[in-house]
């Protein structure tokens, strides 16, 4: 937030002798490009930004803004939004919790740890039914929503720990709905939720990448490769497996995989993606 305070001092002549008089005048200015989220609420666009909400009517070019205040919403740094089952605007912010603004305009007591969010960095939000899930950097929360009355009650809060490791890291950042299946991504990999149960579905993502050559001709892959890590911390070293590719007529075949542990440094996955690519067309298989 940039404050600019213009400070006027004015002199007043009164009753034939001069007297100092002082005007302060503060303009709040905030303001940010970075969208977090988008939904539809009562007809308009709203926007969630760091630098507030962004509410854009239908047919109008100028956004109203909403912004951080007592009993208000909780923070401008605002990362996800949704409408609720009464259809009220929940924001969800990076360091206070959830703001519920219902359709009247007030707005609601925030939620936040002490409602059962296991933490107040509020990332995604998934409305289905009655029910909100809410996800967060420490483990995600279900919430139901009394459509008529608006009022809230926490039915689950859940992290890595509490289950076991099926929730397969507490940094919950998107849902999706397939079926009764609720899909969790998290910057660890994907975890399922289905008829009150967690599964770590993190091997879903390791999936054999097969190039082609210039001549369009699909690779095949010659050994079978094995992750040696599942560590999602980025300092931690990463055991990779480097699988042979190749192409009938044009590269020789190799039986043997070759172990690789590299550092997570930017300029290694650069250097080993680029491999992918020469005479050897390796394959750089990495477990995060």
């Amino acid at each position: 937030m940039i404050a600019r305070v213009v400070l006027v001092l004015a002199f007043v002549a009164s009753a034939g002798e001069a007297r100092a008089q002082t005007r302060l005048f503060i303009t709040n200015h905030v303001h940010s490009d970075q969208i977090g989220d988008l939904t539809v609420w009562q007809g308009s666009l709203v926007a969630g930004t760091l630098g507030g909400l962004l509410v854009v009517a239908p047919g109008s070019d100028e956004p109203a803004k909403i912004l951080a205040s007592p009993g208000g919403l909780p923070s401008n740094r605002v990362l996800s939004v949704a409408r609720s089952p009464a259809n009220a605007l929940w924001a969800g912010t990076a360091n206070r919790g959830l703001g519920r603004l219902t359709p009247e305009g007030t707005w609601r007591r925030t939620l936040t740890t002490f409602d059962g969010l296991p933490s107040d960095r509020v990332q995604a939000l998934f409305v289905t039914g009655d029910s909100v899930w809410v996800g967060t950097s420490g483990g995600v929360a279900l919430f139901t929503e009394n459509p008529a009355s608006g009022q809230v009650a926490l039915r689950r809060s859940d992290n890595e720990a509490s289950t076991g490791g099926a929730l397969v890291s507490d940094d919950v950042l998107a849902f999706a709905r397939t079926g009764d299946t609720l899909w969790v991504g998290t910057s660890g990999g994907l975890s399922t939720f289905t008829s009150g149960v967690w599964q770590n579905r993190a091997s879903t993502l390791a999936q054999a990448y097969r190039p082609t050559d210039p001549a369009g001709n699909v690779g095949s892959v010659t050994s079978k490769t094995t992750a040696l890590s599942t560590s999602t911390r980025i300092d931690d070293p990463i055991a990779s497996t480097v699988t042979a590719m190749s192409w009938p007529g044009r590269y020789p075949t190799s039986s043997s995989a070759r172990t690789v542990t590299a550092p997570p440094t930017t300029r290694t996955r650069r250097r080993y993606a680029r491999r992918r690519s020469i005479e050897n067309r390796y394959v750089l298989l990495t477990s995060r």
